[in-house]
């Protein structure tokens, strides 16, 4: 029971850092530490540009049901607010995994575009609106819907 106290939900939507996306049509948002000092992304300024997260954990309250997504965008040139960088495509990649009993499955590869709403190597917070869709080996579906991120970021120059 103590882990419960470590971790708390971060719905962007309700300030602060986060993420939050509909999954097969059940809203998740995502667990993070109750520490507000975490990084949970890395912006490479120096070219090729990249911006990758940290594994986000995201979590249905309701049924428990738990998922790991990991983001990673790069281009040759700077990461342009309101630009749509599709995955899989080049460096971009987008998976999602699920979690039960302490036990991840396989990454799921994830198909869809990300469209950054803040994302500056000025700027230590980084903001995103996502679409993307997969189908697991064994043919689940997996759509993530109206997603959101508000991220600490970490920005790497030279």
């Amino acid at each position: 029971m103590i882990l419960s106290s470590c971790v708390k939900g971060m719905d962007p939507y309700e300030g602060g850092d986060g993420a939050r996306a509909n999954i097969n049509g059940t809203k998740c948002i995502m667990l993070g530490s109750v520490n507000s000092n975490n990084i949970y992304a890395g912006y490479n300024c120096t070219g090729p540009y990249r911006f990758t997260t940290s594994p986000i954990i995201l979590y249905h309250n309701i049924d428990q049901r738990s998922y790991t997504l990991n983001l990673q965008v790069s281009d040759v040139q700077a990461l342009t607010p309101g630009v749509r960088y599709t995955f899989p495509s080049g460096d971009n990649e987008a998976y999602i995994s699920y979690i039960s009993d302490e036990v991840t499955g396989d990454n799921i590869e994830l198909h869809g575009w990300l469209s950054f709403t803040k994302i500056s190597p000025d700027d230590t917070v980084t903001e995103a609106r996502f679409e993307l869709e997969g189908t697991s080996v064994s043919g689940n579906k997996y759509y993530l819907r109206h997603g959101f991120f508000r991220l600490a970021t970490i920005i790497e120059k030279p």
